[in-house]
């Protein structure tokens, strides 16, 4: 094999051919993925549809319905947020394993927002705890960096904070040993 230059052709093709391959394969799974999962969120949205369109036909059928959607509808509404809601805690806490620790907080928040007629999807809340931690954790910072800056001496040697002291109340001995040599 002349000109070759110390490598197998061959058995580079075949390890480009194996990685092409795996990669391939990583990248239909994951496809297939996102492709189940937007299948049973198309599904469970589909099956809310029906069952709020088949509320809605019931009540417009009989003058009855008409007279007893008013007290049927909340509730039929609250299983529809259930459902969406235990949707979301599945699919938060699976996919974010990370988030175990503020767990109770995200759960607290949820329920409270939740309970005001404002819910917010846990990643949000989640992403929200985590922005408060860092806001705290530089703004801490910030403050060991401000106090070191006030301690520091500038350049001229000194530290702490001067003592700032009236010339004109000094007398002329302290003044003049004050000012050293320094000529103006």
């Amino acid at each position: 094999m002349e000109g070759d230059q110390g490598f197998d052709r061959e058995a580079l093709a075949k390890m480009i051919e194996e990685k092409f391959a795996t990669g391939l394969a990583q990248f239909s799974k994951e496809q297939e993925d996102r492709a189940y999962k937007a299948d049973q969120d198309r599904q469970a949205q589909e099956q809310m549809r029906e069952q709020q369109e088949t509320a809605r036909v019931a009540a417009e059928k009989d003058a009855f319905g008409s007279m007893v959607n008013p007290y049927i509808q909340p509730a039929v509404q609250a299983l529809g947020f259930e459902n969406q809601a235990t949707r979301d805690y599945v699919d938060f806490y699976m996919g974010n394993p990370d988030a175990a620790p503020r767990k109770s907080d995200v759960e607290a928040k949820f329920q409270e927002l939740a309970r005001i007629g404002k819910p917010l999807p846990r990643g949000d809340i989640y992403a929200w705890y985590v922005g408060q931690d860092k806001l705290k954790v530089d703004r801490e910072e910030a403050t060991k960096r401000a106090m070191a800056a006030s301690t520091m001496d500038g350049g001229n040697g000194r530290t702490g904070t001067p003592t700032i002291v009236d010339p004109y109340s000094l007398p002329v001995t302290e003044l003049e040993a004050a000012l050293g040599n320094r000529l103006f």
